[in-house]
């Protein structure tokens, strides 16, 4: 099929065909960056074009249907031969040079996926040439626990208009370029809007870490606890000790409860089972968190609300670990149990 038209738009080649639709090659940064290079023994990743703060999805569609350009800023780098296999790490920064993400070529080996959970980050292409990777314009997931289904988003906030360095890191060799994010054009935000949404989105963020990073460490404490507690029920002559030790782990049930839902499964179960406070921070996490950074005083106020009732749980976490648990190592010290509780009897039938 002959082409008929050759056109350059935004830095991207249009190619028209003869009365059978147009093709378009993005971003021609990588050939007007790469000559003289494609044999360069460095790795180097291209200046993207300039890429616009937008809503929406690309990508895929479906056979016969024309493909959009994915979503989010495309960047190109090459990768020479003799480390077409080498860890490669891509690192973006902001203008303070704070860390915003990092994407490698290798996958996490400690991620599961499960239903309600987050997803795989998406993986650098490595081997020999120019390869094409797309960020998509968002920071760091945010922390989860694992096996808890949330009926909601993990992802991070999508970042300000800025510029920003992409780092480009291959075995010991390290490349920096520059990238600039702008803000869609249609909207009437200014920085000051654009500010208070990342503020905003970070607190969330933070808040739902902590949540996370509170009920993984009391949910160590409550095994820890309920060790024990099998041990010295085997004693028969510490009952208070035993009471003590179930009391804590109600109290931990009955404060992991308010914050996360342990028998969500699956989007239906959403009915039966009510969201905790993690799923409320997430859903308003995932409205505000859009190419409008304009907040609502609504979204201001409930934000309000859910941190009050953070700070009252931690407060409860405290009292717990420092209270109640204290109190409980302080008992079993003066009862001089001994770390290890031996059988009566060889054959281990007794104790």
């Amino acid at each position: 099929c002959p082409i008929s038209d050759l056109t350059i738009q935004g830095n991207d080649l249009i190619a028209a065909t003869a009365g059978r639709g147009f093709w378009i090659l993005d971003d021609l940064g990588f050939l007007q960056q790469s000559a003289g290079y494609l044999l360069a023994r460095d790795p180097q990743v291209f200046r993207p074009k300039p890429t616009y703060r937008l809503a929406g999805n690309g990508g895929a569609a479906p056979a016969g249907e024309g493909q959009n350009a994915p979503a989010g800023m495309v960047i190109d780098y090459y990768l020479p031969p003799q480390l077409d296999t080498a860890l490669a790490q891509l690192e973006v920064l902001n203008s303070d040079g704070e860390l915003v993400r990092r994407s490698s070529s290798l996958a996490d080996k400690d991620h599961r996926s499960y239903v309600g959970g987050p997803s795989a980050q998406p993986l650098l292409p490595n081997g020999y040439g120019i390869r094409r990777f797309c960020w998509d314009l968002r920071r760091e997931p945010i922390r989860h626990i694992d096996g808890i289904f949330v009926l909601g988003s993990y992802q991070g906030a999508l970042v300000p208009p800025g510029d920003y360095t992409l780092r480009l890191l291959v075995g010991n060799k390290e490349f920096e370029e520059r990238a600039q994010i702008l803000a869609d054009p249609r909207l009437q935000a200014n920085r000051t809007d654009y500010a208070e949404q990342q503020a905003f989105l970070t607190k969330i963020e933070r808040t739902v870490a902590d949540i996370h990073g509170s009920v993984e460490m009391m949910q160590d404490l409550h095994a820890q606890m309920q060790v024990l507690a099998d041990r010295l029920d085997k004693l028969e002559d510490q009952p208070q000790l035993v009471g003590k030790a179930r009391s804590i782990m109600e109290q931990i049930d009955t404060w992991q409860q308010q914050l996360v839902q342990p028998d969500q499964e699956t989007f239906q179960d959403v009915i039966n089972f009510p969201n905790r406070l993690n799923a409320e921070l997430l859903n308003l996490h995932s409205r505000c968190d859009g190419a409008d950074p304009r907040m609502t005083q609504g979204a201001q106020e409930r934000l309000t609300d859910l941190e009050t009732a953070w700070l009252a749980l931690a407060e409860e976490r405290d009292l717990i670990i420092y209270n109640e648990m204290e109190d409980f190592n302080k008992l079993y010290s003066e009862q001089q149990l001994p770390a290890l509780f031996l059988p009566n009897s060889t054959d281990g039938t007794a104790w």
